[in-house]
């Protein structure tokens, strides 16, 4: 494993997260409003993960790119 990696977090530990973010926010377990939540938190992750992967593959088909110091814009 490379140095200051972490491993992703298993489907149980993201689960809990969920959960504890929807009572945070004060919402009622077993409500129609707790299940909306966690819905929400889901795709929230799927809209991250697609994100950081749109991010690697931009990086990677654009490739380097020159800075230009001292340039005006």
């Amino acid at each position: 494993m490379l140095l200051g990696c972490v491993p992703p977090p298993t489907p149980e530990e993201v689960t809990a997260q969920h959960v504890a973010s929807c009572r945070e926010a004060g919402l009622a377990p077993d409500t129609d409003a707790h299940r909306l939540c966690l819905l929400l938190e889901a795709q929230n992750d799927r809209l991250l993960a697609l994100e950081r992967r749109l991010l690697l593959l931009e990086s990677l088909a654009l490739g380097p790119r020159p800075s230009f110091r001292g340039c005006c814009y």
